[in-house]
């Protein structure tokens, strides 16, 4: 049975206009991959959300569901910014994760900091 999108679940959006952006989104290090999603929301840990990731430089939109498994609050140190870090656990996520890896490529191995680590 294929897994859709449900309505229900809380929603995220994230728009990434470029590679360099989505460096600082992107959470490699996570089994199943990820994304650090900037939002103001009040979400528990372990919550599922639907999650919307639009990339501008490859004109895509991906849909996905996610599991909440990070939470940045509002002042953190370093001043990153406050959000949300999700873990794919869909198959649209899946092919989200593959999508993001090629985008990036060589840059996958970056040390420059990201909105997580």
């Amino acid at each position: 049975m294929m897994q859709t999108q449900n309505s229900e679940l809380p929603k995220l959006s994230l728009i990434v206009r470029d590679k360099a952006m989505m460096h600082l989104a992107y959470m490699p290090f996570l089994e199943h991959g990820g994304v650090f999603v900037p939002t103001t929301q009040t979400i528990d840990l372990g919550s599922q959300v639907s999650v919307d990731l639009q990339i501008d430089e490859l004109n895509t939109e991906l849909h996905f569901t996610a599991k909440v498994i990070w939470i940045t609050p509002s002042g953190a140190q370093q001043n990153r910014p406050q959000g949300i870090g999700v873990e794919f656990i869909s198959e649209a996520g899946k092919h989200a994760r593959k999508q993001i890896e090629t985008y990036l490529g060589d840059s996958l191995d970056s040390p420059q900091l990201t909105h997580t680590l």
